[in-house]
C-alpha cells in the first residue's frame, strides 16, 4: 500500500466553508454571516486559497478555534496535475504552511491544542512525508520506520500523539518523534491509522491481500471493527467513533468503544446514504450526505442539518 496523496479537486474554484458553533457571549471574528438551526447558533466563515491558487478545503479544528485546511491550484511543473499548500486558521491570522525544503506541495490533516499542525510534505514526484509545522508555520520532518520513503500523519490527540502510516504500515509518534510500529489484527499485513483520542484508542484501516478492513487499536491490541464491514474515521474523548458502514448503501454511524454499541447516525431531509468524518467531545460531528446533491451536514445524533441552509446566499 502507498501512502495515501492528499485528495484532488476539481479544476474549478472551491471556496471552503469553515462552520463553527458557539455560545453568544464567545463570538469569533472573522463572521460572514449567522445563522440558527436547532437553537444553535452558528458562524459562517470563508477560508479563501493562499495567493496562487485557486480553492480551499476545510480538514479539522481544536478546541480553541483554530483550524487547518489546504488550498488547492494547478501544478506550474505539470499541467496535468494539482499542487497544494497547508493553511492554518486563527482569529486574525492566517499562516500559509510551506513545504519541507526541496518539496514542493503540503497538505494538512489536523491540529493540537497547541496549534501545532499536521500533515505532509511531498517532492516533485508527490511522495509524501509525514510533518508537522510549528505556529509560527515553520515545518519539520517527522521520522519513518526503518526502510520507508513515504509516509502520512493522520491523526493527534491533546497530549501531542500523532498517528498516521510509514509506508504501508500504521504508525505511532510520540513527543520524542521517534516513529512506533502499531499492531494489525490477525490475517492483515499492514495499514493507517486515522485518529487516536487521550485514552490512546486508535482507529483506522488495515488491509491485506483481500482487501482493507476497519479496525480499532486499544491496549496494545488491533481488531476489526464489525467483521470487516464498514470504515471508521474518528474517534473522542469518551470514546465515541465516527464513520460508515458499507456495502450497500453508505449509512453513517456512531460506535461506542466501551459498550460495543452501533447506531446509525441521522441524515438530513431528502438523503439516503452519506459518512460522518469526524466529531468533537461533546459528541457533535459533521460529514457528508448524498441526496439531490453531495452536501455537507452536522449532526448530533438525534437531529442532523444540511450545512447549505445556512448559508447566507448574498455571500
Amino acid at each position: 500500500m502507498v501512502s495515501p496523496a492528499p485528495p484532488t479537486f476539481p479544476d474549478w474554484r472551491i471556496d471552503s466553508i469553515m462552520i463553527r458553533a458557539f455560545l453568544p457571549t464567545a463570538l469569533l471574528t472573522g463572521l460572514v454571516s449567522v445563522a440558527h438551526a436547532q437553537g444553535v447558533m452558528y458562524e459562517v466563515t470563508v477560508l479563501e486559497p493562499a495567493p496562487g491558487f485557486t480553492g480551499t478545503s476545510v480538514r479539522a479544528i481544536n478546541e480553541q478555534g483554530t483550524f487547518v485546511g489546504n488550498s488547492v491550484g494547478p501544478n506550474p511543473d505539470d499541467p496535468d496535475s494539482n499542487r497544494f499548500r497547508g493553511l492554518l486558521d486563527r482569529p486574525r491570522a492566517l499562516t500559509e504552511l510551506a513545504p519541507l525544503p526541496g518539496h514542493v506541495s503540503s497538505a494538512t490533516t489536523d491540529v493540537l491544542r497547541n496549534q501545532f499542525a499536521v500533515g505532509i510534505s511531498s517532492d516533485a514526484d508527490f511522495r509524501p512525508v509525514p510533518t508537522y509545522w510549528l505556529p509560527s508555520g515553520a515545518p519539520r520532518a517527522l521520522p519513518l520506520l526503518e526502510g520507508h520513503t513515504t509516509g502520512n500523519v493522520q491523526g493527534a490527540n491533546g497530549l501531542g500523539l500523532l498517528v498516521g502510516a510509514s509506508g504501508d504500515q500504521p504508525v505511532l509518534w510520540r513527543p520524542d518523534e521517534r516513529a512506533y510500529r502499531l499492531p494489525v489484527p490477525d490475517g492483515q499485513t499492514g495499514g493507517t491509522a486515522f485518529a487516536i483520542n487521550d485514552a490512546g484508542v486508535i482507529v483506522g484501516q488495515a488491509i491485506s491481500p483481500a482487501g482493507a478492513v476497519a479496525m480499532i487499536i486499544r491496549n496494545g491490541e488491533a481488531s476489526v471493527f464489525n467483521n470487516g464491514i464498514g470504515l471508521l474515521t474518528d474517534i473522542n474523548s469518551s470514546g465515541i467513533v465516527t464513520g460508515a458502514l458499507s456495502p450497500g448503501l453508505i449509512t453513517p454511524l456512531f460506535y461506542d468503544v466501551e459498550s460495543d454499541a452501533l447506531a446509525v447516525a441521522p441524515l438530513p431531509v431528502g438523503a439516503f446514504a452519506g459518512a460522518l468524518n469526524g466529531l468533537n467531545d461533546d459528541g457533535i460531528a459533521v460529514g457528508f450526505s448524498l441526496g439531490a446533491a453531495l452536501g455537507a451536514y452536522i449532526t448530533d445524533g438525534t437531529t442532523a442539518t444540511d450545512l447549505n441552509t445556512l448559508l447566507d446566499p448574498q455571500t
